[in-house]
């Protein structure tokens, strides 16, 4: 009887999300290819670079994703939101000149923040990290600044117009194996990895900006008129966000952070290869994401929260389900993922196994952070993060500086669990509904 009961709610769950499970699935693909990657491109770095140059283009490079959210100006989630909900409407035109505004202000402000890193590579490396040796990576690699700044923002912008393998494949695949193999081929130190990043990173911009304008239908052109309408839309919900991307930023690279200022340059390798080990597990959830967040949006914009409460819970099974293959095998060999690396890098195994943990924890969380930020809850959204992110700074302080990398990797996992419970019961407050149930 329960066997039997058990088979009829699977086939209704894959009857009732059939579109779901294969949007899903066709993102998870191609986000598998981009993580894969992502994991690849980690282990060619650390085996060419050994762990001692391969911890200072880390450390640079984690700097540069964070200084990303901070020029990115809060526009990411607010230009998600506007702009699918004008796909869905068929207003191409409006959708256009929020982006093309958008990616212009970005861009200016990017220069901006890529010029003051260059300019002062060697007192960041001195005063912030304590790493002289650190000032030639951070240098080559602050160009890219621009590049990755402008890059994310187009990856998201294709995300709205419902171009999601275009989205993956501009911000993770293009990058990944055109750095990858260059690395491979031609690069043997820190300094030199970070000039090829910059120039790809570039380059990957103007090839997101190409696909995005291949996926405006051939008579939607935007109005130089609407410039005005956009920036009213834009600026002000994003001054709200803006200080919810930096500090969420920092919240996803505050373990790696800690250990760049504590730890060796060698420790900082061996915990960012884990990190990129265990956030293969959380890729997952990301190409759930990108086919929900959109339809959130959306669903919210028709006030059909039954829509968005049923959405939210059959991707977390989804998620769940998808996730939990890779993440037993993270916990209990994690040594072999890290030897992928090189033999040095074996002895980060439990901090993989740790970092796996927090992930696939995040995963079961589910999409609760893009339905308060498709639905209007950046207020909330803020509030979270702004409770969030001093404990994880006094956690990650007294943890790091006590016991070294382990300590990076349990502050991570805790700053994960802390703040996706929090954002549960934000949405549980907001719509009457827990995505766990």
């Amino acid at each position: 009887m329960l066997y039997d009961r058990g088979c009829r709610s699977a086939e209704v769950f894959l009857k009732l999300n059939a579109s779901l499970i294969k949007k899903t699935g066709a993102a998870l693909v191609v986000r598998v290819l981009g993580a894969a990657s992502s994991f690849i491109l980690g282990v060619i770095l650390a085996r060419k670079l050994g762990a001692d140059e391969s911890g200072y283009y880390f450390i640079a490079f984690n700097l540069i994703v964070f200084l990303s959210a901070v020029f990115r100006c809060g526009f990411d989630d607010v230009i998600l939101r506007i702009i699918s909900v004008k796909v869905n409407a068929g207003r191409w035109e409006d959708a256009q000149s929020a982006a093309l505004f958008s990616i212009f202000c970005v861009f200016l402000v990017s220069c901006a923040g890529a010029l003051v890193v260059v300019s002062y590579s060697d007192f960041i490396s001195v005063s912030v990290y304590s790493k002289e040796d650190l000032a030639p990576a951070l240098s080559s690699i602050g160009l890219g600044l621009i590049g990755l700044s402008g890059l994310t923002l187009v990856s998201v912008v294709l995300q709205a117009c419902g171009r999601v393998v275009f989205s993956i494949f501009t911000q993770n695949i293009f990058v990944n194996v055109v750095l990858a193999i260059i690395v491979f081929f031609f690069v043997n130190d820190s300094r030199h990895a970070g000039w090829v990043f910059s120039s790809v990173a570039i380059i990957g911009l103007f090839l997101g900006l190409l696909l995005f304008f291949y996926s405006i239908p051939k008579n939607k052109r935007f109005r130089a008129s609407s410039f005005r309408v956009a920036a009213t839309e834009i600026l002000s919900p994003a001054m709200t966000l803006w200080s919810v991307l930096i500090l969420s930023q920092f919240l996803l690279l505050v373990g790696q952070f800690f250990t760049g200022v504590f730890a060796d340059s060698d420790d900082a390798a061996y915990y960012a290869a884990a990190q990129r080990s265990a956030t293969l597990v959380g890729f997952v959830l990301m190409a759930v994401n990108l086919v929900v967040a959109p339809k959130f949006a959306g669903l919210h914009s028709h006030g059909d929260l039954d829509a968005i409460s049923r959405l939210a819970r059959d991707s977390v099974i989804l998620a769940v389900l998808a996730a939990t293959p890779l993440s037993l095998a993270m916990i209990l060999y994690p040594q072999f993922f890290m030897g992928l690396f090189g033999a040095e890098f074996v002895q980060g195994g439990d901090i993989l196994r740790i970092l796996a943990i927090g992930q696939f924890i995040s995963v079961m969380f589910g999409p609760v952070t893009y339905i308060l930020l498709m639905s209007g809850g950046e207020k909330e959204m803020r509030r979270i993060v702004m409770i969030v992110v001093p404990i994880s700074l006094v956690v990650g302080y007294v943890l790091t500086s006590r016991f070294g990398v382990m300590g990076a990797a349990y502050s991570s996992v805790l700053t994960l669990v802390f703040q996706g419970a929090l954002t549960v019961k934000a949405v549980n407050r907001k719509y009457s509904f827990n995505v766990l149930r």
